[in-house]
């Protein structure tokens, strides 16, 4: 899978037991270098991807030059994933609105 935060293209990686930089363990990291995210296969399907939401998160920041906070992005990211399960008619309205606006803007 591959995710576009901004100008990057990221390709998305599971992997067991990622660590970050310094060789830590963590359930996903980003590498703005290599335009990778790597996200812990061990974790439940779902688990994933809450760690990709927050990945993902990690990347808007950097992408906006906004300072990266750990526990607001920890909080952002269960936030937002959980708004998107429980608003799936308004994701949808969304997508739906966009395609309309690529339709108009092609003919």
């Amino acid at each position: 899978m591959y995710l576009k935060i901004g100008a990057t293209t990221y390709k998305v990686v599971p992997e067991p037991d990622p660590r970050t930089e310094k060789g830590n363990e963590c359930g996903g990291n980003i590498s703005f270098q290599d335009s990778i995210i790597k996200v812990d296969s061990n974790y439940s399907k779902q688990k994933q991807m809450q760690i990709l939401m927050h990945e993902c998160l990690h990347g808007l920041w950097n992408y906006l030059d906004i300072v990266d906070d750990e526990h607001i992005t920890i909080k952002l990211a269960n936030g937002f994933y959980g708004f998107i399960l429980d608003n799936k008619e308004y994701i949808k309205d969304i997508m739906k609105e966009d395609e309309k606006i690529k339709r108009q803007g092609t003919t």
